[in-house]
């Protein structure tokens, strides 16, 4: 199942920490062209951490606290993402493409495990990378590949030994992973993301597959889900959710792929502390799934916003919802050229419970 891979920690490299009115300023700086946005938010200790273009923001008691930035000529972070085993907090530098973790106390930095090709081409890197953890295993996915990682030792375990997955003529390659106990679930995909973003004209597209490992590669059954094609994947009380590009929910077990009614659209997944599936519905609000689904709060954002990325984390109760604009391409007048332009703004609300709190940054 395993074949032999794996990279040991790096020395030591510390992120330059900024003070929020650093962080300001860095946004301010932003060529028209862009526009500043959160990719990615995790509760670590007390506080929220949030990864952007322009580095990792830490956010404490509602407010920005700091700004940790590693290379200034390419400070994009992608995660954060919590290791649930040795309780340490994650990130990707995208920018210089190397891992780094924090305990709590210091930061350390990590070369990439690397895939069997021996090198990541531009296309892995723009697809990116994504940490799965449960309480008994750390993943890290990206590139169609799998690495577990061994705190004892510091390092990458073997790459995880994918078959040869078929769908027709196509191969398939690991798209998603998510953990049932120890045991990983993979999402395979059979189709090119050009297609798959255009699939309103592409209409004979191979939907997505799920596998998992007992003695040997095994299907999980889809009798009742029409094609689909996963953004995000999540597990809690022995099941797998999987969020697709259309907005809908599947629940995965062994046995199974079924699909799970909801109030709608959905937009980013998340589980909570107390081993709940929370879920963003789109202009719907945020809701808990306990034994039916229970609406912690309405949409923040409104409901003429334009088409943005989202993402969701908690931690004791604490939600934390982001917005971020997505780009869209524009044919400029009397040209055959196109301009980016944006249709929304990014935006961060925690919610403690009771009170929803927009968290004021970037200001406009």
């Amino acid at each position: 199942m395993l074949c032999d891979f794996g990279l040991s920690v790096e020395a030591a490299t510390k992120p330059s920490i900024m003070s929020p009115e650093d962080a300001e300023r860095l946004v301010n700086k932003l060529p028209n062209y862009t526009r500043f946005g959160y990719s990615g938010l995790a509760f670590y200790g007390k506080n929220l951490y949030a990864a952007s273009g322009i580095g990792l923001l830490e956010f404490e008691n509602n407010s920005l606290k700091n700004l940790y930035r590693w290379n200034k000529s390419d400070s994009d972070v992608e995660g954060p993402w919590v290791n649930l085993v040795s309780g340490q907090l994650w990130v990707w530098r995208a920018g210089d493409e190397r891992l780094a973790s924090f305990d709590g106390k210091a930061w350390l930095a990590f070369s990439m495990p690397q895939p069997k090709k021996g090198y990541f081409s531009r296309g892995d890197i723009l697809d990116g990378f994504f940490g799965v953890s449960s309480t008994n295993a750390f993943w890290l996915t990206g590139a169609g590949c799998a690495w577990s990682w061994d705190s004892s030792h510091l390092k990458w375990k073997e790459q995880l030994d994918l078959p040869t997955f078929k769908n027709a003529t196509r191969s398939g390659t690991l798209e998603r992973l998510f953990l049932l106990g120890d045991k990983p679930f993979v999402v395979v995909r059979y189709e090119p993301g050009w297609a798959v973003v255009g699939r309103a004209r592409h209409k004979n597209l191979g939907g997505d597959t799920v596998h998992y490992f007992n003695k040997h590669w095994l299907q999980v059954t889809n009798n009742a889900v029409q094609r689909f094609f996963v953004e995000q994947v999540v597990s809690v009380g022995g099941k797998g959710f999987l969020r697709t590009i259309d907005g809908e929910l599947l629940q995965v077990d062994p046995s199974n792929i079924a699909k799970l009614e909801s109030p709608g659209f959905c937009e980013a997944l998340a589980v909570t502390s107390a081993g709940n599936l929370l879920a963003s519905f789109h202009n719907s609000g945020v809701y808990e799934l306990t034994k039916d689904w229970k609406l912690r709060f309405k949409a923040p954002y409104p409901s003429t916003d334009g088409e943005h990325w989202v993402h969701l984390a908690e931690n004791d109760g604490q939600i934390a919802l982001s917005v971020s604009p997505v780009p869209q391409l524009v044919a400029e007048k009397n040209s055959s050229d196109y301009k980016t332009v944006y249709n929304s703004f990014a935006a961060l609300w925690i919610f403690d419970g009771q009170k929803l709190e927009n968290i004021p940054f970037p200001k406009k």
